[in-house]
């Protein structure tokens, strides 16, 4: 399974494909395999008899219909939910941390302090910046626990 997908990359070829959507069929008289085409009318690809080098045979019509649903436009559809899903989990996540309840900050600091010293610098530098997206600042401390710094983002 692909861990990340890159979603400016796979919007651009779908946009690119022409963001349609596409069908599939044999075309009437044609006996040469399966076809997806576009909208109007021209055809995409072709999908020959059963792809038998395969761990086992897939049909030409299975192939030709599962690359007509996964058209531009279905994909393009699949990126636009799949951005506002993870925009309301962004929000959620940070109306959790909001509502903290009382005295855990002091305690997530006690743990950031035992923490920071396992963590390199240039990670450090990675972590402030996404912090700062959120409007949150980065404490860092010294190795004396009586000097902590903080950072402005």
């Amino acid at each position: 399974m692909t861990k990340h997908i890159n979603l400016n990359a796979l919007q651009a070829a779908a946009e690119a494909a022409g963001g349609k959507e596409w069908t599939a069929d044999m075309p009437a008289g044609h006996h040469d395999g399966f076809y997806v085409w576009h909208m109007d009318g021209d055809a995409v690809c072709r999908c020959f008899d059963n792809i038998g080098h395969m761990p086992e045979a897939v049909d030409q019509e299975d192939i030709a219909a599962y690359i007509a649903l996964a058209n531009p436009a279905a994909i393009l559809a699949l990126i636009d939910r799949l951005r506002k899903a993870e925009a309301a989990s962004n929000e959620i996540q940070l109306n959790i941390i909001r509502k903290w309840p009382e005295g855990f900050q002091a305690r997530l600091e006690l743990v950031w302090r035992d923490l920071i010293g396992f963590i390199p610098n240039y990670k450090l530098y990675d972590l402030q910046c996404v912090l700062a997206e959120f409007g949150f600042t980065m404490k860092v401390f010294e190795t004396n626990a009586d000097s902590a710094t903080e950072r402005k983002s």
